[in-house]
């Protein structure tokens, strides 16, 4: 009797591993989320933060970057801090409130999670010339980009929600440690003067060039990816692939999707503009 009953212990044990590896685990494995999937989802989460930030500020989209006031510029060109405050010589007002302004600190009461900012799976690379030893609190690596030259712009005022970008991997196959930059951005060097994407010049009112600007990526994009992640104002997301062509001078594809030229080596060199901005980022295309 003991010696069958040890029998059937060991075919049951036998039979429940094998319902678990045959069933169990594959459900398992389904119901963790893929680097892919992680990175849609923080994608989605903060498409839908901006856009409930735009409705509860008369339609109007966030800032890409934020304004001093002592100096009365726009911080065009600049990395700010993610979140307000963590760094050293940014904690005091009214630097700590500028900075809580722009996109990525300013939407955080929608999307709660910052780690919502990074990308899986690009690994998280530090901002050049910080001191991170002088740190004041948690940081947040930011992995996505705003197109800037819907900075403070009107979502209704989109001509074609659907095909324009949002949000994108503007920061090459990166997440930036503790910094969020906008790209591209309106390039607007004058003082107490508003910054605004205008079809017809610079975004200061003048004639001046460029009106916007594509930063060069501090993550690289090599031909070997090629593709890049893109999510339209109309909260849709898409993988389009990037590196049309290597000539160096010329992307040789669709400018709408793709707004670099690359080197021999995959890594972006130029950007399309039209005279006054990026061809690839102004809310007035129509994509034809």
């Amino acid at each position: 009797m003991f010696a069958n009953s040890k029998w059937k212990d060991s075919v049951l044990s036998l039979l429940t591993l094998l319902l678990f590896g045959t069933i169990f685990l594959p459900l398992l494995k389904a119901q963790q989320p893929t680097e892919a999937s992680s990175a849609s989802l923080n994608y989605k989460q903060l498409g839908a933060a901006m856009m409930a930030y735009a409705a509860d500020h008369s339609d109007q989209l966030p800032l890409g970057y934020s304004y001093n006031n002592a100096s009365q510029l726009w911080r065009h060109s600049s990395y700010c801090i993610v979140p307000e405050g963590w760094l050293a010589g940014r904690e005091t007002e009214p630097r700590r409130t500028e900075d809580a302004s722009q996109w990525a600190n300013a939407t955080r009461i929608y999307y709660k999670d910052l780690r919502a900012l990074s990308i899986p799976p690009f690994p998280k690379v530090p901002r050049s010339g910080v001191d991170y030893s002088t740190a004041l609190g948690p940081r947040q690596a930011v992995g996505t980009s705003f197109n800037g030259l819907l900075h403070n712009y009107n979502v209704a005022a989109v001509a074609v929600p659907s095909r324009l970008m949002l949000l994108w991997d503007g920061l090459g196959r990166a997440n930036v440690d503790g910094f969020s930059v906008t790209s591209p951005a309106l390039y607007c060097p004058l003082s107490n003067a508003p910054c605004r994407y205008r079809p017809n010049g610079d975004p200061q009112g003048g004639f001046s060039r460029p009106g916007g600007v594509v930063y060069a990526p501090p993550g690289m994009m090599p031909a070997s990816v090629g593709e890049g992640n893109f999510l339209s104002v109309d909260l849709t997301l898409t993988r389009q692939a990037m590196k049309a062509s290597l000539t160096g001078t010329s992307s040789g594809g669709d400018y709408y999707t793709d707004p670099w030229s690359y080197d021999a080596n995959g890594a972006p060199t130029a950007y399309w503009q039209d005279g006054f901005y990026p061809i690839t980022f102004k809310p007035d295309n129509t994509f034809n």
